[in-house]
């Protein structure tokens, strides 16, 4: 499919899409969504929330196709759309506010908004950052406080299944989730706001 997406145009098929052809929009939305997808996940933090909104990201582009132009890049066109639609999803669930209740960072709607002006590969690599800092602060903690963090957090388990996994009882697990939790916050708040915001959005 890429390699045959390689062989139209992005006038072309923004052309298509602009007059009404269910074809061209068939194989934008086959091609993108799977990418979309990872991206609005990495935002929202919730798999079947992401695929509401970048399906809710197509149909706005549809129904505002005679909007589109022909010349422009339909990639970040798309990414753009999404982007713009996670973040309204976030502000009218609150998540600024409570991020600002919560973890007392007064920008944080800039750090919020700062994603706007990120085009796709700027996001990726924020996120890149993010996450290896998340694994150097996570190395200057206790063994097992990192361990139920990882299982937690990045393999997603439940805390009981965490609990199974590692031995422990389940309020055990919680503190070391919670200390975890705590010094990622504390370290990366003083240091990065785009990273912390990352953190907060990905994980909370």
């Amino acid at each position: 499919m890429d390699n045959f997406l390689a062989e139209i145009s992005d006038e072309a098929l923004l052309r298509g899409v602009r007059m009404g052809n269910e074809n061209a929009f068939g194989l934008i939305f086959k091609t993108y969504f799977p990418r979309l997808l990872v991206y609005a996940k990495g935002m929202i933090g919730d798999q079947e929330v992401a695929e509401d909104l970048v399906q809710e990201s197509f149909a706005s582009v549809w129904e505002k196709r005679y909007l589109l132009k022909d010349k422009g890049n339909l990639k970040s066109f798309l990414f753009r759309t999404v982007r713009n639609i996670c973040l309204n999803y976030l502000e009218h669930n609150q998540v600024i506010n409570k991020y600002v209740d919560a973890f007392k960072c007064e920008n944080a709607s800039q750090g919020l908004y700062m994603f706007n002006f990120m085009d796709e590969q700027e996001y990726e690599d924020a996120c890149k950052d993010m996450m290896k800092e998340v694994y150097r602060i996570l190395d200057t903690l206790p063994p097992t406080v990192k361990e139920a963090f990882v299982l937690s957090r990045l393999k997603e388990l439940k805390n009981k299944e965490v609990a199974e996994r590692m031995g422990l009882n389940i309020k055990t697990v919680e503190k070391h989730i919670s200390r975890a939790l705590k010094t990622l916050r504390e370290v990366l708040k003083s240091k990065d706001l785009r990273l912390y915001t990352l953190f907060i959005l990905m994980f909370f």
